[in-house]
Parts: C-alpha cells; structure tokens; sequence
C-alpha cells in the first residue's frame, strides 16, 4: 500500500476503529524481546482472520485512542522477524500473510513507521494455540464444535475425516434396515458387520464404541432425521407467486431414507405441476417443468447439502411461476456460482457413491441409477430447462448458510419446445 489513496484509506479505517476487517495494536519491547503484543495473542488474531474472512492488523497504533503511535524504525526488522516467527512456528498450517511498511502521520502531522500485515482468507482450518479462533466483530473467539465441523467441511483441510463417515451417536447396527443396505453390500461371504465397516456405513468413534456413521444413518435407517434433526426435505406448494401462509395450497416433510426422499419430493413437484398447451398446427402439450431436471435438481440438493449444519432441511418450494430448492451449506471447497456449471465438487463423497447403488422409480426420470456422477448433473439442470420455459435457472448463494436454485415454469405460448416439438420428424397434429 503505497499510494495516497491507500494511505488515506488505512487512515479513515484507524479512525473508525477496529471492527472484522482490521485490528490495531500497539508495540513494546523488553530489551530486543518483543514485550506486547505477545506471542500467543499475535498468533489468534492471525489465527481468527484466516479462518474468517481475512483482515488487517496494523502494528504501532493505539487501539484505545486510535492515534498512529509508531514503531521504532530500527525495530521494523525485528517486529517482521517476530511476526513471522509466529506464522511458522505457532499456526497450523502456517497461513498466507503480506507485510507492508509505511509512514502514516499522527493527528499533529508527525509521520511515524507503521508495520501492516495483510492476512488472507484461506482454503484451510488453521490452529493457534488456544485452539481454533474466528474474527466476530472486532473481537477474536473460540470457534465452538458444530461451527468448526462446518469450517472443516467447508474448507477441506487435508486428513480431516468427511463429515459423512463420521458416527452418529446412539445410532446403533441394529437401526439398520437390511432391506435399505442390501443394494450395498454385493457379493462375498464376509458378515453383514463386516461388510459394512468396509463401506463405512459403521464406524467407531473415539472410545471404541460402534455407531452408524453420518452415511449409515441416512441411507439405512427408516426415519434418519431421529438422530439428524435436519436431514429432511420440506415440500410446500403455494398457488400464487409468493411464499405466504393463504396461498399456501400443500405441506410435506419428507424423511426417510435419502433416495426415498429425492423420489418423494420429486413426485409432489411432477403431482402439482400444471401441463397446458398450444395450438400449433394442432395441440402441443407443455408442463411447467422438465420432470429430469426437476428430478436432478433436487438430487444434488440432497445429496450434496452440508449436513454439518443443524436446524434446515433441505426446502422444495413450488410457485404458480417458478420452483425454488434451498441447500443448506455453501459450495464445498473452492467452487463458485461461476464454476458450478462446469467444474464438480463434491462435499459428501461416501453418500454419493451410496446413491449411484439407488435405482430410480420416478416416472419421467431418464436414469437408472440415483446419482451418476459423471458431472453432468448441473448442465443437464440448465440445458433441458432453458429448453422448456426459454428462462435460466439460477442459482444463488445465500450468504454463507445455504444455495438456492431457481427453476422457472414454462408458459406454453412461449415455450420453445412447441417450435422444437413441431420440427421434430414425424410429427403429427392432435
């Protein structure tokens, strides 16, 4: 940062005070030791902007007055040295940092060094000593259990067990349905216990006793959301275009195993939609929505929602213009809005694999099996849509906390499947 914009930017940034972005300290030396701030302090403030969102710590400010107090100049060498003593020595893994030296004038005009460092947000989970740290508000604190899972699943640190073969406590073998585990266990004269702690479908925890794991419960148990409170599809269906309690025209939660609930809430979707039609050289008929892409979609709202995360299900909600599905979690691991179309990225790699063992019996749905995982799910979502009501889905990041998908009902006097319809060879009017 070395342009007067810069500078004058960092300035009115001190002057409002720290806040998630910036943090201010001011130094001292006992001797040629720095004396405050201390090792472990600097290494969790560090520590919390790469686990959040990423900031800046500007070294020789008051935080209390906010005035550019300064860093000897001789003891920039040092208080560089120090820093990144504690970025190697004391953070794990070790973050990706900038420092910058400037001169930033006083409230009398006295200019003074200052000592920036720049932390970047990052791809993985970072350990200070303390434990796991997060920037809220101007204040670093301890990352609680459930919060950390998430940061783990989202971010992908390497080693780290997928959330779905982790165990579900109280989830016991005998929980399991072998009329729901029976498509997984293919042939070998091993026991059915054995069979499934190779598929991870039963796993221990750190005390030796034997659970179901994440994917286990979900997929072999009747009723997955005893033990997963979340792990459900909310269905509802509103007659108009808004989401209130008088238009609201049926409910359904859907909660048992994972495939039963994709065919299920794709069913309530094909049951309620409209099919109109269009005279064109005779009658065309035109649904709102394309049954393989609405089948598609709520698959991967499913199958790759975050279920680390407590208290949403996954949400099906059908309007008289459009069909929107909600996926609690964000994009796993460095994909974007941009990306999703073209690039795969799965968070739950053991309940995908499950799900391409899951026939389909909805009717419409041109598959064989659940999940195919050729990475065509996206494109085939936007293809055959774009293709019926002539609009494109979108998709949208809720801030953090989940990914909506928004499918538009085709109008069949827009519909460009009339056209394509009555091009096709053999057509004949009715």
């Amino acid at each position: 940062m070395t342009n007067p914009k810069d500078i004058s930017d960092l300035l009115a940034a001190i002057r409002l005070g720290e806040d998630s972005s910036i943090e201010l300290k001011t130094v001292e030396w006992g001797g040629k030791k720095l004396k405050s701030p201390n090792h472990e302090s600097i290494a969790q403030e560090i520590d919390a902007f790469a686990n959040g969102t990423g900031g800046t710590i500007v070294f020789g400010i008051n935080d209390k007055t906010r005035e550019v107090v300064g860093v000897e100049l001789d003891k920039l060498d040092d208080l560089d040295n120090a820093l990144m003593n504690v970025i190697n020595t004391s953070i794990t893994p070790a973050p990706t940092v900038y420092t910058h030296r400037l001169e930033l004038p006083d409230r009398a005009g006295v200019m003074h060094p200052v000592l920036r460092l720049d932390i970047e947000r990052s791809l993985f989970v970072h350990d200070a000593p303390g434990g796991y740290f997060r920037r809220q508000g101007s204040t670093k604190r301890r990352i609680p259990p459930p919060e950390l899972q998430r940061l783990f699943q989202l971010r992908g640190r390497f080693g780290f067990v997928n959330f779905d073969e982790l165990p579900v406590p109280n989830c016991r073998f005998e929980y399991l349905l072998p009329e729901r585990y029976a498509k997984f266990l293919g042939t070998g004269a091993d026991p059915v216990e054995i069979k499934l702690r190779k598929l991870k479908l039963l796993t221990s925890d750190d005390e030796g006793d034997e659970w179901a794991s994440v994917a286990g419960c979900l997929m072999a148990t009747n009723r997955p959301a005893d033990w997963i409170k979340h792990a459900y599809v909310q269905a509802v269906r509103y007659l108009g275009t808004a989401k209130t309690a008088d238009q609201q025209h049926d409910a359904r939660d859907f909660d048992g195993p994972l495939d039963a609930q994709i065919s299920d809430a794709t069913e309530f979707v094909l049951r309620y939609m409209h099919t109109g039609a269009r005279k064109f050289v005779g009658r065309i008929d035109v649904p709102q929505f394309d049954a393989a892409a609405v089948f598609e979609a709520i698959v991967n709202a499913v199958a790759h929602r975050d279920y680390s995360q407590p208290g949403a299900p996954v949400q099906v909600h059908q309007f008289s213009d459009r069909l929107e599905i909600i996926s609690p979690g964000a994009l796993p691991n460095s994909q974007s809005i941009d990306s999703i179309a073209v690039r795969t990225a799965t968070r739950n790699e053991l309940l995908t694999t499950l799900l391409g063992r899951c026939p389909v019996n909805v009717e419409g749905v041109m598959r064989r099996t659940v999940m195919e995982k050729r990475g065509e799910g996206i494109p085939l979502i936007v293809q055959r849509s774009l293709q019926l009501s002539g609009k494109q889905p979108v998709f949208e990041l809720l801030g953090e906390a989940a990914l909506r998908l928004t499918i538009y009902a085709a109008d069949p006097q827009t519909s460009p499947r009339v056209e394509d319809m009555a091009r096709e060879p053999g057509y004949q009017a009715h």
